[in-house]
Parts: C-alpha cells; sequence; structure tokens
C-alpha cells in the first residue's frame, strides 16, 4: 500500500479524531516516512523537566513522549492535515494503518522539535 493510502486509512479508521477531520482524510499533506533514537526521547524529558513553556505544553510532551515511546528506532509515517487555522500533526504506523499520535496547532504555533 502506499504511504498516502496508509495514512488517509489509518485516519479514517481512527475513533479518536472528530468525525470531519477523518471525513477530510484524502486532503493530507506533507507524507513522509520518519524514524528516531532515544535521543527524542530524552529531548522530550528534558522539555518536560525545563517546563519552559507552561504546564499545558509540558502535558502535551508528555503524551506526545508516551505516545512515541514504542515507535523508538522504528520507521513509521508523519502527515498534516490543514483545517480552519488548525495544522493536524499524525504520526501512524503501517503494519497494521493505525494512528499513534496526533496533535493540532493553530497556525504560528507549530513547534520546530
Amino acid at each position: 500500500m502506499e504511504a498516502s493510502e496508509i495514512c488517509r486509512q489509518a485516519i479514517r479508521n481512527c475513533p479518536d479524531l472528530p468525525e470531519d477531520v477523518r471525513d477530510r482524510a484524502d486532503e493530507i499533506r506533507s507524507v513522509e516516512w520518519n524514524e528516531f533514537d532515544q535521543s527524542y526521547i530524552d529531548f522530550l524529558d528534558e522539555q518536560i523537566r525545563l517546563g519552559a513553556r507552561g504546564p499545558e505544553w509540558s502535558e502535551r510532551l508528555a503524551e506526545r513522549k508516551n505516545d512515541y515511546l514504542p515507535l523508538v528506532g522504528k520507521t513509521y509515517l508523519r502527515c498534516t492535515l490543514e483545517e480552519e487555522g488548525l495544522i493536524w500533526d499524525f504520526a501512524i504506523t503501517d503494519e497494521p494503518p493505525k494512528v499513534v499520535h496526533h496533535e493540532f496547532y493553530s497556525w504560528g504555533t507549530h513547534p520546530s522539535g
């Protein structure tokens, strides 16, 4: 299955996403294979510990870390979807196609890390 189709299928079948996001799965962008090692988890731990962007951001990073832990050293898909001033960011496994993490941001607040 093609990478973009894996993402579309995973998004359409994710019950944790709002229905309007699932319905717009065909509009995904920036589909790419990604991989990271333990150093990314260590980076998240450090950012959580520092709490430089406040408790809400630290909570978001803690959730991301928890969801990303099973992906350390594994290849996964990352894609985005834009919706009315929001950017949805997805981490998706291919076997089976499944959204393992999703976040959304307002324009101009998408993190660089």
